[in-house]
């Protein structure tokens, strides 16, 4: 049945924009990747550690306010706190 299957090559693979990301935004990152995988988290706090990935996603990937709002309708920051955010902020 035709458009039933998507065809996704090796060489497809080099077109998907991968940014790498300094040593204090990956540590971010991996925090908070580990405190997710801890077996005793809550499904509150697991959706909350989620949604800061999502966030600093958007921000590595340079995202304006409004992209990320198409990926996000219920996105809760404000475009003035998103705007000034830097994820080092975090560490």
């Amino acid at each position: 049945m035709p458009g039933t299957h998507l065809d996704f090559y090796p060489d497809d693979w080099k077109k998907i924009p991968i940014k790498t990301a300094s040593s204090d935004k990956q540590n971010v990152f991996t925090k908070i990747v580990n405190q997710l995988l801890q077996p005793e988290i809550s499904e509150k706090e697991f959706k909350k550690l989620k949604s800061k990935i999502d966030f600093l996603v958007y921000k590595l990937y340079q995202l304006n306010y409004d992209e990320v709002l198409v990926i996000d309708p219920a996105f809760p920051l404000s475009k003035e706190a998103y705007e000034n955010y830097e994820i080092e902020s975090e560490t």
